[in-house]
């Protein structure tokens, strides 16, 4: 599958304009941070895919900036290395090796894509706090989302149709071959940012 990603991403990287390159970029990607509040978010919603989402959630949460991470996703392409764990299940172990306490950590192990990462994981927020005392009609006023910087647009996207009353604060991972800076090189780059640039599309058609 990799082989026939690269494939396409040097088509890509070749037959694509520096111009049409620039609006690619544009649309795709956004500041990799905002500002984050003084004061401690209750919930940080880390996204599957990447082994260094889960590292910047924890660093989240060992500078006291979220009290509980919800590790997101099914099985996907970091299970095919960890002999079939969903990544939520890979997640939970780098966060706890790294530190966080497994009662601040929840697990949504069902999503196979990004809508259903967010959805699912704002049901396991609903549920620790009715379990906590809340409403069932609990929504949190705010959450922290963890993704790979070129994916964050339209995770900031699916979020808000989910739920336009949440107050989104994000931070985003450089994601190697794949960010701003370096996308452009790669083939494997090419076919990332060009695939997401597509799913953007589609969004917001």
């Amino acid at each position: 599958m990799r082989t026939v990603a690269k494939i396409i991403g040097w088509f890509i990287k070749i037959f694509t304009s520096e111009t049409r390159k620039d609006v690619i970029e544009d649309i795709v990607f956004m500041e990799p941070s905002i500002y984050l509040p003084k004061e401690q978010i209750d919930y940080c919603i880390v996204l599957g895919g990447d082994r260094k989402r889960a590292n910047q959630a924890a660093k989240l949460y060992h500078e006291h900036k979220v009290k509980t991470i919800v590790a997101s996703g099914g099985l996907g392409t970091l299970s095919e290395n960890y002999h079939g764990l969903t990544e939520a299940e890979i997640y939970c172990g780098i966060l706890i090796d790294g530190g966080v306490s497994p009662r601040d950590i929840l697990v949504e192990m069902r999503s196979t894509n990004t809508r259903e990462n967010l959805d699912f994981s704002l049901d396991k927020i609903i549920w620790r706090a009715v379990k906590n005392g809340y409403s069932p009609y609990y929504c949190p006023k705010e959450i922290v989302i963890v993704t790979s910087d070129f994916h964050m647009r339209r995770t900031l996207l699916t979020i808000k149709e989910l739920n336009p009353y949440i107050q989104v604060y994000y931070v985003g991972v450089d994601s190697g071959d794949a960010n701003r800076s370096t996308w452009r090189k790669t083939a494997w780059g090419c076919f990332v940012v060009y695939k997401e640039y597509r799913r953007l599309l589609k969004l917001m058609d």
